[in-house]
This record gives C-alpha cells, sequence and structure tokens, in this order.
C-alpha cells in the first residue's frame, strides 16, 4: 500500500505537467463562420473592407474604383458606387451611426499628389461633403463620437471636423518616407495613434495634433547583405485596446509590439521570422490589428497572409485560429470595427492552372472565448 502511494505522490507532479501542457494547446478562442460574401465575378480586386458598428453593413472597395455596400448576413449588394473622373479611392470608415462613411482620394497630377476625403449617404449613396487640397492622402477614420476624423497625409497628419468639413489641426511631417499607414483613436477620444513607413508609431494629443510620444519598430530580423545600407522596417498597422491602457502595432516584416499607453513601457514583442523569398503578399496589413473583446488577445495575419493568429499583450503567447482562406488565397485586407467583436477578412483567391484574375471574396467570423 504504501509503495501505491508512493507511487501516486510520485506521479501527481507528471500528471500536473500533462494537465498543464495540454491546457496551454487549447486556444482561449473558438470561431465560427457566420456569413460570406458573393461568388463568382460581382467582386474583384478587393483593396479594403470595413463595416458599419452595429455589423449590419459590409464596405467594400474595388479596383480603388469602386465602393460596394454589402448585407453583412447574406452576402448580397445593397448597393454598387462608381467613383468619378480618376479617383483612386481608398480606406473607407463608418460613422458611428451608420449613416455616412468617408474614404480618401488620391491622384497625381503633374507630379504632385493632390487628394481629398469624400463623405458619403450610406443609404442613399449620394455623396455629402468633399474636403480638397489634402496631400497625398492614404487614410482615414472617423472617431468614436463622430466629430472628428484624422486623415494620414504625405507629409502632413490632418483632423477634420465633420460638422463643418474643415481642417481645424494640422502637424507638419508627422512621419518621413511617406503618409501615415494607418491610425486609430484612443477609446477616450483624447489620443490618436498614427504609424509610419519611418519605423516610428507615433501619440498625437487632440484636437491639437501635439506630439505626445514616439515608439520604435525599425528592428529587422531580415538578413542584410553587406552592400546594403540602413534598413527601416515601416509600420503599417496601429491598434488601441477597448480600455486604452495598451497600444499594437505591427510591421512589414510581420513583427508585431505592444506598449503601456501611460507610461510608454515596451509589455510585448513578437520579432518575426525571416521573411518568405518572393512573398508578394505580406501579412502585415494596413489596420489588421484587432484586440479581443476582453483585450486579452490580439488577432493579426499568420506569416503566409493565408489566416489569422492569436497574439498575448501580456506574455509571450500565440495560437492559430480556425480563420484561414486556404494555400491558394491569401488575405488583403480585415476589419474589427463592429461593435459585437466579429472579425472580417477580405481575400483573394488564385486559380492554379486557370487562366484569368484571381476571385475576392470576404467572411465574417464569431469569437468567443474559451475560458471558464
Amino acid at each position: 500500500m504504501k509503495r501505491i502511494l508512493a507511487a501516486v505522490v510520485t506521479l501527481i507532479p507528471l500528471i500536473a505537467i500533462v494537465f498543464w501542457l495540454l491546457h496551454s494547446m487549447v486556444p482561449p478562442m473558438t470561431f465560427a463562420v457566420r456569413s460570406h460574401g458573393p461568388e463568382g465575378a460581382n467582386l474583384k480586386a478587393v483593396s479594403s473592407i470595413t463595416r458599419s458598428p452595429d455589423g449590419s453593413v459590409v464596405l467594400t472597395v474595388s479596383d480603388n474604383k469602386k465602393l460596394q455596400l454589402w448585407d453583412s448576413s447574406t452576402g448580397t449588394s445593397l448597393r454598387e458606387i462608381e467613383s468619378a473622373g480618376n479617383e483612386w479611392l481608398s480606406s473607407p470608415s463608418f460613422a458611428p451611426d451608420g449613416s455616412s462613411f468617408a474614404a480618401v482620394d488620391s491622384v497625381s497630377e503633374f507630379r504632385q499628389q493632390v487628394g481629398k476625403v469624400v463623405f458619403w449617404n450610406a443609404q442613399t449613396g449620394e455623396r455629402v461633403a468633399t474636403i480638397e487640397n489634402i496631400d497625398w492622402p492614404h487614410t482615414v477614420k472617423i472617431n468614436a463620437s463622430g466629430t472628428w476624423a484624422a486623415v494620414g497625409g504625405n507629409p502632413d497628419l490632418y483632423l477634420l471636423d465633420i460638422a463643418t468639413h474643415q481642417v481645424i489641426a494640422t502637424a507638419a511631417k508627422a512621419h518621413t518616407n511617406g503618409p501615415a499607414q494607418a491610425i486609430d483613436f484612443s477609446p477616450s477620444g483624447d489620443l490618436l495613434a498614427t504609424a509610419g513607413r519611418d519605423g516610428l508609431v507615433k501619440l498625437w494629443h487632440l484636437p491639437d495634433l501635439r506630439p505626445v510620444r514616439s515608439f520604435s519598430v525599425a528592428e529587422t530580423v531580415r538578413p542584410r547583405r553587406p552592400s546594403e545600407g540602413p534598413v527601416t522596417v515601416a509600420a503599417i498597422s496601429v491598434a488601441f485596446s477597448h480600455d486604452g491602457a495598451t497600444l499594437a502595432a505591427a510591421t512589414t516584416e510581420d513583427s508585431v509590439y505592444f506598449w503601456d499607453v501611460q507610461t510608454g513601457k515596451e509589455m510585448e514583442k513578437y520579432l518575426a521570422s525571416e521573411p518568405l523569398p518572393d512573398h508578394s503578399f505580406p501579412s502585415g496589413l494596413a489596420n489588421a490589428l484587432a484586440f479581443t473583446a476582453d483585450d486579452e488577445w490580439v488577432l493579426t495575419t499568420d506569416p503566409a497572409g493565408t489566416a489569422l493568429c492569436l497574439l498575448s499583450p501580456r506574455s509571450h503567447k500565440e495560437y492559430s485560429t480556425a480563420i484561414s482562406t486556404g494555400s491558394d488565397a491569401r488575405i488583403v485586407a480585415m476589419d474589427s470595427s463592429a461593435s459585437d467583436g466579429s472579425v472580417a477578412i477580405a481575400y483573394r483567391e488564385y486559380h492554379p492552372g486557370v487562366s484569368g484574375p484571381p476571385s475576392s471574396k470576404f467572411s465574417i467570423w464569431s469569437l468567443a472565448s474559451t475560458s471558464k
């Protein structure tokens, strides 16, 4: 009997370790596909996707020329909006009540990049306002109260008053090497985060766009040849946590960083492995970071650009997810703007051995925590 008890006591630590290992392999979230976009030719070359805050409407930009509104539950088309003339549209953003949305237009004219921000009525598709003379706008986002829109131009950063459609603040040369690649408002509304090609993530005070703090993500993991000069890794995604305490950013090399907003201290970082050769679709997509509803995890694209993975902001943990497009498809855009915590992805599906361009699709996924 004593030998049996001794054996059991000896096995208890081993059993605990096995249980811990098995538990650590269980993803902290479950994923269920909610709906799919259209199959076939109605959705071509999607470059951007966003949704109304209530999640009922999906908005895509195709070929940077066509805006399409979709019913998110059925995937049926609600409305198509063609761009005017030589407009080059991108980065759509909904107002918090879902009644309107904005997008940026950037056009090259006489060796200058000129552009504007256009606002549409989401119900009728009519243009309601245009703000001209924005230098090379790359991205726009409307804040949670619907009062301001931030625009990342080249080289300046703009804050717009939506009621008057006027520029109320400008930060000159906000980033070097191009416009802000991604922007996000803090939940409290008093901070704006921008990500730039200069390898910097910056915080700005609102509404005066006064610089608050900068973070560097320029650390490269790519082997550098002796003939190469300094390599700067661009920051192309940025997101605040729902409680506003954490800031996340991702780079063109698929590295992800987390900081404490109040102290500026780095909390965690995930340095990517060496980039894939001839990797045309890096997973670091603009605005391709999303905190889960409890702020315990962040969703982002995997290195191959074919699936989403979960990263912990506080401890170095990473999980794969069920959100995948398959080996012959690449994610080109991601959206987490709906208030229900779901995530939408747009992807291009390639057809080896079949002539013609790839087809574009989108899908919407629900998330649920597996923690007790």
